[in-house]
């Protein structure tokens, strides 16, 4: 495979910052493992001049010497289905939204597991979930967890419940 030059990782940063900016779902596609290869690499949450993005590649490849080609097919995948469901939508006049939802339906169930209700009831339709990965992890959100952990682990002590 030929060496990809600046401007091309450039492109790539850029495209991935709009994918992430209006589609963030699309990268709910990849295991998490390879969206933060994808974050890592190209910094999509990052606004970066293409000099700028030139110095970090350098940087985290001489960290990670095989990160430059585990994120160029993590890349490959993600532009694939975005330009798949471009694609669809100027063939049929659907709205991108729409599109995207229907590739990532088709991509996420052809890799699920199929699991029978344990309830009895006939299930009508599916229900899929995709995970999107942040960049970084959120302290906010994790201390927030942390704390309603304790308060629901201090209303258990007052009962004289076991704790969590």
């Amino acid at each position: 495979m030929p060496r990809i030059n600046s401007s091309e990782q450039y492109r790539r940063h850029y495209v991935l910052k709009i994918i992430w900016r209006d589609h963030p779902k699309l990268y709910g596609t990849l295991p998490a493992h390879q969206q933060w290869r994808l974050h890592r690499y190209y910094q999509p949450t990052v606004e970066l001049s293409q000099v700028e993005l030139d110095e970090h590649r350098r940087q985290v490849t001489i960290q990670q010497p095989s990160l430059p080609q585990a994120a160029g097919k993590s890349f490959r995948q993600i532009e694939r289905l975005y330009l798949l469901a471009v694609s669809l939508s100027q063939r049929t006049g659907a709205p991108i939204e729409v599109c995207l939802n229907a590739v990532i339906q088709h991509v996420v169930l052809k890799h699920a597991k199929v699991m029978q209700p344990t309830t009895g009831r006939t299930v009508r339709g599916g229900v899929y979930v995709v995970a999107t990965a942040r960049p970084e992890p959120d302290i906010k959100l994790f201390a927030r967890a942390l704390l309603i952990l304790v308060d629901q682990h201090s209303d258990h002590s007052d009962h004289g419940e076991a704790g969590v």
